[in-house]
């Protein structure tokens, strides 16, 4: 896996063709990042495992096979893709209506796409991203809902643009994220723009524009916990050593279960612990 402390190194790797640099998954989907809400869109168990559903879908016990914490804290994105899969096995053999199916086909791929770009498996990455709209696209035609539609079509500049930034394809990002942002500008909401900021704050980061990135960053949402992640090697970046320290200490210290936590905990421990 990558070790986001050597940002420099592999942004010079990149710059002469590797996509062997990768970003951390934003597990809650997309559709709750780009509207502008909190990360902490899935279950949250007694047992302190990880859901793979977001809150919107109500799944019952027998169907909600969960992905353990242990395999995202290890890296162990093989593991909870097999997770994911024994529950996408178990959902033809439920009674789903057709639009309910397809929205839980829809999120099961969005999950395997971030696991997939988590562990370089760019192709599959891709493939699951590919296959997740278009179970979106299905489900939007059955609802003929507009405002459905918008989600949809915005969803897929967010996850695209996300994706190519995951694999170092910052000029394909950059036209997504141009192309959600003529969508988001729209939206009467003042977090409308939030998932924006998040992602071309990664953009700038990744592309040595540490202070722009950091400019992003603080328009975007300051609980975010996956971009604060980011936001702290920004600042870093941009010389801004204890407020880059402050926001790693934050991120360590939180408990809850939850995929950000099991992706950026370490990781801004291991920040912590070279100071």
């Amino acid at each position: 896996m990558v070790d986001f402390g050597k940002i420099k190194s592999a942004r010079h790797s990149r710059s002469q063709g590797s996509a062997s640099y990768l970003g951390e998954g934003y597990f809650v989907t997309a559709r709750h990042v780009v509207n502008g809400c909190d990360l902490d869109a899935i279950y949250h168990y007694p047992n302190s495992d990880i859901s793979i559903f977001r809150k919107e879908v109500e799944l019952d016990e027998s169907l909600a096979v969960r992905v353990k914490n242990e395999h995202m804290f290890d890296n162990d994105y093989i593991g909870a893709i097999e997770h994911i899969d024994k529950i996408e096995q178990a959902l033809e053999s439920k009674d789903f209506d057709e639009v309910s199916l397809l929205g839980r086909k829809a999120t099961i791929h969005w999950q395997k796409m971030v696991c997939y770009a988590h562990n370089q498996m760019e192709e599959d990455a891709y493939s699951a991203l590919e296959q997740g709209s278009i179970f979106g696209e299905k489900r939007a035609e059955l609802l003929k809902d507009e405002n459905t539609w918008k989600a949809v079509r915005s969803e897929k500049q967010f996850e695209t643009a996300w994706v190519n930034i995951l694999f170092g394809k910052y000029e394909e990002a950059k036209k997504n994220l141009a192309k959600l942002k003529e969508m988001q500008e729209k939206r009467n909401d003042p977090t409308a723009m939030y998932g924006y900021h998040g992602l071309m704050g990664m953009t700038h980061l990744m592309e040595g524009n540490y202070q722009q990135a950091v400019d992003n960053f603080n328009k975007g949402n300051e609980n975010n916990i996956y971009f604060n992640y980011f936001k702290g090697l920004s600042l870093r970046a941009a010389g801004e050593e204890e407020q880059a320290i402050k926001t790693f200490q934050d991120l360590a210290k939180i408990n809850f279960s939850a995929w950000e936590i099991a992706i950026v905990k370490r990781l801004a421990q291991k920040q912590l612990d070279g100071v």
